[in-house]
């Protein structure tokens, strides 16, 4: 019987063109590749190519957008709401602009501190017990009370949020 199908096996092997393969040969030959059939194939599923590209964006810049990443919202913020903001930054207890015309009795408190071999290094007050630091940014000054001092990058956040503040 296995003699009959090797024989048969050698025949149809003749009459399609292809090379007879014996079974117990241990032949690792891969199988004959197909050829791609377009009609065969099935789409993939997972990814739908769109009717119509959407229009790309306009690049017109974005307003405040550190501030907004800063503070995760999706709006311009106004002045009062970049201080009540500001004010719930970790270790921060109040923070206040300082009003234009009294910027300059800070100024001065720095300048005379100087004078007294303090160097000219950042305003610190400190009032009961607490700190109290003045961030300047342009004509904008901002008096900030911590909770023991700044965590790390609140000074940083606070300083663009001055920045924005002499902007507007």
């Amino acid at each position: 019987m296995i003699i009959e199908n090797a024989a048969l096996l050698s025949r149809n092997a003749l009459a399609t063109g292809a090379s007879p393969r014996r079974r117990d040969s241990g032949d690792a030959s891969p199988a004959p590749r197909r050829a791609f059939n377009p009609e065969v194939a099935k789409p993939f599923v997972g990814y739908r190519i769109p009717d119509q590209v959407p229009a790309a964006p306009s690049r017109e810049p974005v307003r405040q957008l550190e501030l907004r990443a800063i503070f995760g919202v999706d709006r311009e913020l106004s002045e009062r709401e970049l201080i009540e903001r500001s004010r719930l930054l970790p270790r921060v207890v109040n923070v206040a602009r300082v009003p234009d015309d009294s910027v300059a009795v800070v100024d001065q408190a720095r300048h005379i501190l100087g004078g007294l071999g303090f160097g000219e290094s950042v305003l610190q007050m400190v009032c009961s017990d607490e700190p109290l630091v003045f961030i300047r940014e342009g004509k904008v000054r901002l008096a900030v009370q911590t909770d023991g001092g700044f965590a790390p990058g609140v000074r940083e956040k606070l300083i663009i949020v001055a920045r924005e503040l002499d902007s507007m």
